[in-house]
């Protein structure tokens, strides 16, 4: 395990990535190493960044970070249960006792700034991270109902230039713009527009 402390001076190396044909063949020790440099987004190679946060590494990510977090505040927890330990250990020997406690829970304090730190980082990630798949599942949501939208609008233009056809009526240069933009479009044998498809 990586402590907090070195892992907020860690920088992000590009080397790294060259080094390693895929980031889905990474172990879980290498793939953590990689994701600690690209957590923190100032020092982030965004290659890396897109490879982690790419579909079929995502759902890894997050689930390496989690259990980054996880650890750290579990480890956060223990020491300050070990400080007050030792606090009511330093109370009981005086002015000796006294000293080392001062002394630890400087220490200590240094210790949990970096450990904070990077529960912040790594929360920052998360939450990156979660706005990733959001974005993508909105995205995905979306596209059926944009496909329904852009049929109907076809399906109105279409009908819109029968209708005219068929009361004899002469087009005007609003129509013939209407109509044009349905020679620009590819259509699926159900009669639907292809999306990207011209």
């Amino acid at each position: 395990m990586v402590k907090p402390a070195r892992a907020a001076r860690i920088r992000s190396n590009s080397t790294d990535l060259a080094a390693a044909p895929s980031l889905a063949a990474l172990n879980d020790q290498q793939f953590e190493q990689v994701l600690l440099k690209n957590a923190h987004p100032p020092v982030r190679d965004a290659a890396a960044w897109e490879q982690l946060t790419a579909p079929d590494l995502i759902d890894r990510t997050k689930r390496v970070l989690t259990a980054m977090r996880a650890r750290n505040r579990r480890a956060i927890h223990r020491k300050n249960r070990h400080l007050n330990e030792f606090h009511a250990e330093c109370h009981a020997r005086g002015e000796q006792g006294r000293r080392e406690w001062f002394a630890a829970k400087a220490e200590h304090e240094r210790w949990t700034l970096a450990a904070k730190n990077f529960d912040q980082t790594v929360s920052g990630a998360i939450e990156e991270i979660d706005d990733i798949c959001d974005t993508r599942a909105d995205h995905r949501g979306r596209g059926p109902a944009y496909r329904e939208r852009l049929a109907s609008a076809v399906q109105a233009i279409r009908d819109h230039q029968a209708a005219s056809r068929k009361a004899n009526l002469e087009p005007e240069s609003h129509d013939l713009a209407l109509w044009k933009v349905l020679g620009g479009w590819c259509f699926s044998r159900g009669g639907d527009p292809l999306i990207g498809a011209a």
